[in-house]
């Protein structure tokens, strides 16, 4: 964009005001009558030194005008100058070298005035400011992109507007086109052509305004399209020049030859033929989007093998020879990231690379894409042994990401069927130091990526589903790095990518225990330009000396690519000592495996589901109450049949929640147009199928902000980063894989699903079974089980009386929407009944209660088996079993618990120290108890031993007799502990993989999963344990979390104290069923004062293993109550959720100010 007159006329008279005050480079122009062509250079050199001293730079035009770097004050002389020796000049400020325009985005602007901005912010250099508009219906609607002009020719990284500290981004105007030959690189008025060019047809002689033709032609690339079109190669080119050379603050040439070189050669590479290649979104709202090329692709290569150009190397072909086709039948592709030795990986073989089926297995898989990442060459010039095949034979990674390779360049690596691209790196005595190296799979398109930094990296860019550029770096732990460094990195990344490297920085950030200096530094890299870190936390590096576990491999991404991958570490170190690293692209194609059918609710007829819902009295009144039970469900399950329609038994193509009929209909309509443009393209058509593609953007643009603005409307302090990111990826079409590939079971791998239910129910039944309990509480049990308990009685008792309609309306009204049992009856469908069914419901439950019969129905329940994150999935027991039992079961179970709940609270029969699932008790009340204790003891300055108790399987083994006999030690007696009894016996499961159902087990022991009542009964199994502890130690109890801790000036007299409540804690452990795990019992010795012994404590013959933090209730305590590994848990929570915000800042729908408002205040508890 040139400067207009009166710009240039006060830049003119304002630099020379700011010169002295700001010390920035200038450049200045010299020019004399006769020019400088005949002058001699020598002369001119001891002409400008004598007059202004030594300079930075000078340049002679081809105007023959001297361009001139300096810094300020020497601007300042120059200015003032008239003669230079004996000839007469003229100096001036360079009209464009002196200014630098940047980009202010920033909603909280969008109504202030271009002239406010220039006088609020002149004091910060600010000359011109502009205000970026876009055309809509006919008028310009202002944006909130200001293009802001300084003084300065580098651009500041952030200004002070007000008290908003805003960053700022460079302006990339538009390519510069001549409107007469159609060419670019000069205006109109400078162009030397003789007949005008016609922008539609490319044919001279006339202008475009008048053009006959209704074909298109462009004159720079013969492409079907207008000069004018932003899809124009030549434009996207000329476009990246411009980019390249702003953001590299270097000349147009050398942007030029930068963008050539990475440009791949039209025809030859994948990306070229199928132009996929992402989008990048510019810095302006009026500037459309470029489409970002690629360099060389891998392919037109003769090399099996590519080395980055560095400053002594070169690139270097050999001849490829002929392999094998790979064998197929491979498991998945990922891009894994390790450090061990180089070993050839193979790959599948693929008939056909669409989007849908690319590079897919024929074998079952969890995901069709990963990236492996490794140190691969460690050592490998101390041993030169051949490359080994890997140990795992079903991984095939596209890609993989190498570091300290340790090779020169004289070596010679071949990969079968991988092409290798590397950079090496040798130290001042010549040996090789360091490396890096990308291993990409023959059967994916890529190309290689031209980098010019001093940094250990090298890129290509990969197919997936679209192209994603793929880096590999290495910091090494004793160098310097410079920030400007690894910015310019990613400035000549196209996006969207993935870094993966050894970044030798320590933070607890990505798991690490400690930190280092190049902590901060990674940080702000990662902040500066809004990326994600996908790890998880896993260590990644064994230190072999100290025999401890850090975390130094990271993978950060662009935050468009996070919902995508998923981040993992292998178990394996394969002779290095950096653990691979795996990122398993989620699946994001339709889930070809059935589901079971389920009721679309938001499509139901309920007026007609509650007339044909009709529970009469005659069905309530036949004598077997197992066939009423039966009889109403058939009922319901007809009615709901006729009246609410199912969904199919696989998932739909188009999983987004937001899709609806619209969007069917206007993506119809898109298709029709294009159909009927490629059969007659014609203008008529042509602008047809623009109007139905650009209604079909803004539906779908519509319909997703739409979805977003629902969800966040109803967000609360309560959600999870959990939830949030569940959400962002189902808005993205990313659903989590419900299949379990296989199981092991006694070594052997079980793949069968029918196979692998009856595994998964036999690890749950195992766990529920009596044979787990201990020598002596098996003898207590069977000496205590020969007393029947009896709960008959012919006493009139207030919580034996008939259920009531109130009670009924009452537990109605709290329900909230979860998946039905083996019925299929659900809350939805008990909640619109007709007053009548209701009532003759009501009736059937007070025969359930008065005649003490539990259906044999509701005995039964489905069990989904949900893998524990972390944890091996291969080992059944790795799972956690989620309940489905009968939502009417649990429409009585709601009633009967409230009267429980209130008798034990009325007579306080729960220990005041059990804050669990209580009203107007929470966690709260259990942590400020002991961190009161904790503050008491450092005031008095004693020392304060806590224990941390943990039960294992506490709701799986749970003795179901012991909770009958605390029941009847209360007093209860009657109808609703008779009910109880029913409810706990002879109780039954199924475990269910999509339609696919295991053998029907036994849970013998155990408080049914998924239950209303199962909670107040396992805190009623559990009371009696506060009573065995001496009332000189402290405890407090939230559900299973048991906690003791004593304080005192003697140490020995804690030892005592504390030893006698866990001995007592055993004994009565023995006696109830439950089991106290040694293990992860933790005790934390609490005390200000250094250099004292932690107390020795047993634990059924096991030493307490004593820590100097514990997380408890979800706060972690250190020793001296500083909270800091508390904070840092908590950054570390924070950056999930600044992931969220990145990711959703660059989406079409979730970037809006207020929706990321609610979200961090949502995720922050405000």
């Amino acid at each position: 964009m040139p400067l207009s007159p009166n710009l240039y006329q006060y830049l003119m008279g304002s630099l020379s005001l700011v010169v002295e005050a700001n010390s920035s480079t200038r450049y200045m122009l010299i020019n004399t009558p006769n020019t400088f062509h005949t002058v001699s250079p020598f002369l001119v050199q001891k002409l400008l030194t004598s007059c202004i001293g030594e300079i930075q730079n000078v340049k002679k035009l081809r105007s023959g005008d001297l361009l001139v770097q300096v810094d300020s004050k020497q601007a300042s002389v120059i200015s003032k100058l008239t003669h230079l020796g004996t000839f007469p000049v003229e100096t001036s400020f360079h009209t464009t070298l002196n200014v630098s325009r940047g980009v202010l985005s920033n909603p909280d602007f969008i109504h202030v005035t271009e002239a406010e901005f220039l006088e609020e912010l002149r004091d910060q250099n600010v000359c011109a400011a502009r205000r970026i508009n876009i055309r809509r219906d006919g008028r310009l609607i202002p944006t909130q992109h200001v293009v802001l002009t300084f003084q300065t020719p580098v651009l500041p990284k952030s200004i002070k507007a007000g008290y908003i500290n805003c960053k700022l981004r460079p302006y990339i105007p538009n390519p510069l086109r001549c409107f007469k030959c159609q060419r670019y690189g000069h205006s109109q008025q400078s162009c030397r052509g003789i007949d005008p060019v016609c922008g539609k047809c490319a044919e001279s002689g006339h202008e475009t305004n008048v053009c006959p033709s209704d074909t298109f032609k462009c004159k720079n690339c013969s492409g079907p399209h207008a000069a004018s079109s932003k899809s124009c190669p030549t434009w996207i080119f000329e476009k990246e020049v411009i980019a390249v050379k702003i953001k590299r603050n270097i000349t147009f040439p050398e942007a030029r030859q930068i963008v050539k070189d990475r440009t791949p050669t039209v025809g030859v590479s994948y990306s070229s033929i199928v132009q996929m290649q992402p989008k990048i979104s510019n810095n302006t709202s009026e500037i459309s989007s470029m489409q970002l090329p690629v360099s060389i692709p891998l392919s037109t290569l003769p090399s099996k093998f590519f080395t980055a150009p560095t400053a002594t190397t070169s690139m270097k072909n050999n001849s490829p020879k002929k392999s094998k086709q790979p064998t197929p039948g491979t498991s998945k592709t990922d891009i894994v990231k390790n450090k061990k030795k180089l070993k050839p990986l193979e790959n599948s073989s693929k008939k056909t690379l669409d989007a849908k089926h690319f590079l897919k297995s024929n074998t079952s898989s969890e995901s069709d894409m990963e990236l492996d990442s490794s140190s691969a060459y460690r050592n490998v010039t101390k041993s030169r042994e051949k490359p080994k095949k890997p140990p795992d034979k079903n991984l095939h990674p596209v890609c993989i990401a190498l570091q300290e390779t340790y090779l020169k360049p004289a070596d010679i690596a071949k990969i079968k069927r991988y092409s290798l691209v590397r950079k090496d790196n040798e130290n001042e005595s010549g040996r090789a130091s360091g490396g890096v190296a990308l291993l990409v799979s023959h059967d994916t398109p890529s190309s290689v990526i031209t980098l010019h930094t001093n940094l250990q990296a090298v890129a290509v860019r990969v197919m997936f589903s679209n192209l994603v550029t793929i880096c590999t770096l290495y910091l090494p732990p004793s160098t310097s790095v410079d920030e400007r460094d690894l910015n310019r990195l990613v400035d000549e990344l196209p996006t969207p990518f993935i870094i993966l490297g050894d970044f030798n920085g320590h933070s607890p950030l990505w798991g690490s225990k400690n930190t280092n200096l190049r902590l901060r530094q990674i940080e702000e890299f990662v902040n500066t330009h809004s990326l994600c870190l996908l790890n998880n936390g896993e260590d990644t590096y064994f230190h072999q000396r100290s025999r401890t576990f850090h975390s130094l491999d990271l993978a950060l991404c662009t935050p468009s690519l996070a919902p995508y991958f998923n981040f993992r570490v292998g178990v394996d170190l394969r002779d290095s000592d950096h653990f691979p690293i795996f990122l398993d692209r989620v699946n994001v194609g339709s889930n070809d495996a059935p589901r079971p059918t389920r009721y679309l609710f938001h499509r139901a007829d309920w007026t007609n589901f509650a007339l044909r819902a009709l529970i009469t009295r005659d069905m309530v009144e036949s004598e077997n109450l197992n066939e009423v039970v039966n009889l109403v469900t058939k009922t319901i399950i007809s009615a709901a049949d006729d009246s609410i329609p199912k969904s199919g038994l696989s998932f739909p193509n188009n999983r987004k929640p937001w899709w609806n009929k619209y969007c069917t209909d206007t993506n119809r309509d898109q298709r029709r147009a294009w159909n009927v443009f490629r059969r007659h393209p014609t203008s008529a058509n042509q602008i047809a199928f623009q109007r139905a593609k650009s209604i079909a953007r803004w539906a779908r643009r519509k319909s997703e902000r739409g979805y977003w603005i629902k969800f966040v409307s109803g967000i609360n302090s309560s959600v999870t980063a959990k939830d949030m990111w569940d959400n962002v990826r189902r808005a993205c079409g990313i659903y989590p894989e419900k299949r379990i590939s296989c199981l092991r079971k006694n070594g052997q791998e079980v793949r069968n699903i029918s196979d692998m239910v009856d595994v998964l129910a036999e690890a749950f039944a195992s766990i529920c079974s009596a044979s787990n309990y201990t020598e002596p509480f098996l003898t207590h049990n069977n000496r205590t089980e020969r007393v029947k308990l009896r709960f008959q009685t012919t006493k009139h008792i207030s919580y034996n009386t008939d259920l009531t309609i109130f009670e009924l309306h009452t537990a109605l009204s709290v329900l909230k929407h979860t998946s039905p049992g083996p019925d299929e009856v659900t809350y939805s469908m008990l909640q619109h009944l007709s007053e009548h069914s209701l009532l003759n419901i009501l009736y059937m439950f007070n025969r359930i209660w008065k005649e003490h019969v539990f259906p044999d129905c509701w005995k039964h329940a489905f069990i989904i088996p949900i893998p524990k994150p972390g944890k091996d999935p291969q080992d059944p027991l790795n799972y956690r079993p989620i309940a489905l039992t009968s939502c009417m079961c649990k429409l009585f179970e709601r009633i009967v618990n409230v009267r429980l709940v209130h008798i034990l609270e009325k007579n306080e029969y729960i220990s005041p120290f059990q804050s669990g699932f209580r009203k107007s008790r929470s966690t709260i009340d259990n942590l400020m108890s002991l961190e009161t204790d904790i503050r008491v003891a450092f005031l008095k300055r004693n020392h304060l031993v806590s224990i941390f108790f943990d039960i294992y399987k506490a709701y799986d083994r749970t003795w179901r007799y012991g909770i009958m006999k605390n029941l009847y030690d209360l007093g209860f007696r009657g109808n609703l502990p008779i009910f109880v009894q029913n409810f706990l016996k002879q109780r039954f499961f199924r475990v269910r993989m999509g339609n696919t159902y295991s053998n029907i087990f036994c849970q013998e022991e155990g408080v049914p999963q998924g239950s209303v009542l199962s909670v107040t009964l396992f805190v009623l199994a559990i009371n009696p344990i506060l009573s065995v502890i001496p009332q000189t130690v402290q405890k407090n109890l939230y559900v299973d979390d048991l906690h003791i801790s004593c304080y005192a000036r003697n140490m020995q007299l804690i030892e005592r104290q504390l030893q006698t409540a866990i001995n007592n804690i055993v004994e009565w452990s023995n006696k109830s069923g439950f089991t106290i795990s040694a293990q992860k019992t933790i005790g934390i010795h609490f005390c200000k004062r250094p250099l004292h012994l932690d107390p020795e404590l047993l634990l059924s013959g096991v030493p307490i293993r004593f820590q100097d933090n514990y997380k408890f209730l979800g706060i972690v305590f250190d020793k001296h109550l500083t909270f800091l590994p508390h904070i840092a848990s908590l950054r570390k929570r924070c950056l999930r959720s600044l992931n969220i915000l990145r990711t959703l800042s660059n989406t079409s729908w979730g970037a809006a100010a207020h929706v990321c408002f609610v979200f961090i205040a949502a995720l922050s508890g405000l």
